[in-house]
């Protein structure tokens, strides 16, 4: 099976890098992808996976007009 996993904070990636360790020992592909959040990148790389950056979190598009 192939898994694609975005990770938008570094509890994400911590989480994901945990399942996809499991997923890949039972022989699944996966791919982690982070957002460029000040702690992702870091924490993949800590934690030695191999994630690209996809985009930015720009928390303005998610507010509201009222």
């Amino acid at each position: 099976m192939k898994i694609w996993y975005d990770a938008c904070t570094g509890k994400h990636v911590r989480y994901g890098v945990a399942i996809a360790k499991r997923l890949r020992a039972h022989g699944h592909e996966v791919i982690v992808t982070t957002r460029k959040h000040p702690d992702t990148l870091p924490v993949a790389n800590f934690l030695n996976e191999k994630s690209d950056c996809c985009r930015e979190i720009r928390p303005k598009i998610f507010t509201f007009k009222t």
